[in-house]
């Protein structure tokens, strides 16, 4: 495994309100009054896989020195990318007959 450094920003907020623990929702989460503390691992654990990007590949992986990335990987996915441009420049796309659909 290599450690990789990808920038990661973001912003969330969390609504606490004293009340029934079962009736927390995603947006308000509610807190026995009678609890002396509040556990937000999970929560914040939630937010930070939130914030990891989807990606597919490091950009520039390739011309980085000391790559951390898998150069088979890169040519496989440089391929799949190619063959799916194709794809689409065909018009061959099994979506095509539902796009049909729709319009009609």
């Amino acid at each position: 495994m290599v450690p990789i450094r990808m920038p990661i920003e973001s912003d969330y907020q969390m609504v606490v309100k004293y009340g029934d623990p079962a009736d927390s929702t995603d947006e308000v989460v509610f807190v026995d009054p009678d609890s002396p503390d509040l556990n937000v691992g999970k929560h914040i654990y939630d937010f930070i896989l939130l914030s990891v990007p989807i990606s597919h590949r490091i950009p520039g992986c390739e011309k980085m020195e000391n790559s951390p990335c898998d150069t088979s990987i890169i040519s496989y996915l440089s391929q799949h990318q190619a063959d799916d441009h194709s794809i689409k420049d065909k018009g061959d796309s099994p979506w095509d007959d539902l796009k049909k659909v729709i319009d009609n």
